[in-house]
């Protein structure tokens, strides 16, 4: 679980972004030059799942090996784009091959504190299988400061309630953001924005752990059955803003 893993880095003269090809093609640093401050949370080298948990990454339904988070994937940039696409389980884990290839890629502007993804599951099975993408980011959060909202249908933004009482964070149905939902003053005086497409995704996850100002952030597609050669897909977009620029 200790060795080193090659990092490939994009960045703009606002954010860097490095990512971890070997790790679930993981963003394991985002920083925002202005401030020096990095956003990503990541497990301590002492916790069980350690270095495959924390940062950013996608996942499925799947067990380990099939579920995207501890896959290899190969890695091209282009620019201040970089495309990760996964490789096939080595021999020795073959019997974690589900069918199932994760393609992801990551492209920034010339300037601004923008990240974009075009994430996709391809379902590379002779038959059809049953799947859905959950795309999530882990980041450093004052546990003090930091506060959740979401935008409305009527485009105000407020502190979501539950659709689940027995399961706080869980928001779907009703109560799913309308497209965009943020950590207010997660750190640093800074706002961690997530945009999506609410016809794509289901359901939003939040959970936060005050002890060690850690949040996390899961958008989900629906669960769906997929043709041979078919794909899920979803298109969204991190922003890093200044607290005092959000828009209320």
């Amino acid at each position: 679980r200790l060795k080193p893993h090659a990092i490939v880095t994009i960045e703009n003269e606002d954010i860097q972004l490095d990512v971890v090809p070997d790790l679930g093609g993981r963003i394991v640093r985002l920083v925002y030059k202005k401030s020096g401050t990095n956003i990503i949370n990541l497990l301590d080298p002492s916790e069980n799942f350690y270095p495959v948990c924390g940062g950013y990454d996608e996942v499925t339904a799947w067990k380990w090996g099939g579920t995207g988070f501890a896959n290899s994937y190969e890695a091209k940039v282009d620019g201040k784009s970089l495309t990760l696409v996964q490789k096939k389980p080595e021999a020795f884990v073959s019997h974690y091959d589900t069918g199932l290839r994760f393609v992801r890629t990551i492209t920034l502007p010339e300037s601004g504190a923008r990240v974009h993804f075009t994430s996709s599951i391809i379902n590379e099975n002779k038959t059809a299988k049953t799947f859905k993408l959950v795309c999530r980011m882990v980041v450093n959060a004052d546990s003090e400061k930091a506060v959740l909202k979401a935008r409305t249908d009527d485009g105000s933004f407020i502190t979501p309630k539950s659709s689940n009482p027995e399961k706080p964070g869980r928001f779907y149905g009703a109560n799913k953001p309308a497209g965009v939902w943020r950590i207010e003053n997660i750190l640093d005086d800074l706002t961690l924005e997530h945009h999506f497409d609410k016809n794509q995704v289901v359901a939003c996850h939040f959970l936060d752990d005050k002890n060690t100002n850690m949040a996390k952030m899961e958008i989900h597609t629906e669960e769906q059955e997929v043709a041979p050669g078919g794909k899920i897909s979803m298109e969204h977009e991190w922003i890093i803003n200044q607290f005092k620029n959000v828009l209320k």
